[in-house]
């Protein structure tokens, strides 16, 4: 048998253009000053920002590199590339313009990766890219302009097939769970019920299922025997590269363990031969003695 090894590559939420998401700082804005003349400025990272991009997302690019080797990556930018204009006070700039640049300088260290072949862009939550996928859509142009010779498109939900492997690809799906104890539960329904409806249908189940939106991550695996087959798939949902803001907070009832991070999945032979996690864990309450 030849031997083929692939790298691919998954990331979501990087909500770019948020205080708190992750931001390049090789980003370069522009505004007019009192004379109309247009000045370049580089938005200054938080502590927050300079922790994802120097302790997580850089560290992230070269293991994957080094990886990689001499293989192909595929990237996977799995939805809400951009923050959007609908929370504006937790914005850098509400300018979709500056959106998309960040998001665009925040893709760059991946895509200039010489082994990166492709990228798959996902449109996420209406709300964070402008409607309609316009985020995507846009840094779709934006990359296939620079990169002329890598495979790059903007979908809302895909199967690809690499090999006799395929994943399927979208942003939203299955939560992580309510519980600590009782996390991947519902991942695990979700699984269950989406692996015997493509039974149902005459499909064979995706061997990888890739989620996001809950910017909690969870791997689960599952055998299922229907028609005398037996069928086995994962799922992830993904890790976020965004910090969690008042809303988030609200809506996670105060979770105060944050997981961020990247994930590359080595297949060989059209089998996912391991799951590479370059992640970190917080405790982000404020800690002091009095």
């Amino acid at each position: 048998m030849k031997y083929n090894r692939k790298i691919v590559v998954a990331l979501a939420d990087l909500h770019s253009g948020h205080k708190l998401g992750l931001l390049s700082p090789d980003t370069i804005l522009e505004d007019e000053d009192e004379e109309g003349n247009i000045e370049e400025w580089c938005p200054r990272l938080s502590s927050t920002q300079e922790y994802l991009w120097n302790d997580i997302y850089i560290p992230a690019v070269k293991s994957i590199s080094d990886l990689a080797e001499k293989d192909d990556i595929y990237v996977l930018s799995v939805g809400d590339l951009t923050h959007g204009n609908h929370y504006i006070s937790q914005q850098i700039s509400t300018r979709m313009s500056d959106q998309i640049l960040i998001a665009d300088a925040n893709l760059a260290p991946l895509m200039e990766l010489k082994q990166t072949k492709g990228a798959r862009i996902i449109k996420g939550t209406g709300e964070h890219e402008f409607g309609e996928g316009s985020s995507a859509i846009t840094i779709d142009k934006i990359l296939k302009t620079r990169y002329p010779k890598k495979d790059i498109k903007a979908l809302y939900h895909g199967l690809l097939s690499l090999g006799k492997l395929t994943i399927d690809y979208t942003h939203h799906g299955a939560s992580s769970g309510k519980r600590d104890w009782l996390q991947g539960n519902e991942a695990r329904f979700y699984l269950r019920n989406i692996m015997y409806t493509e039974i149902k249908l005459g499909n064979k189940p995706a061997d990888l299922y890739l989620r996001a939106h809950f910017h909690e991550p969870v791997l689960e695996w599952l055998s299922m025997s229907m028609r005398k087959e037996e069928y086995e798939s994962w799922l992830c949902i993904l890790p976020s590269m965004c910090m969690i803001d008042d809303y988030a907070r609200k809506v996670t009832r105060s979770k105060f363990v944050i997981t961020n991070g990247i994930y590359a999945f080595e297949i060989i032979n059209d089998v996912i031969y391991k799951i590479h996690k370059f992640k970190e864990t917080l405790d982000i309450r404020t800690k002091e003695t009095i």
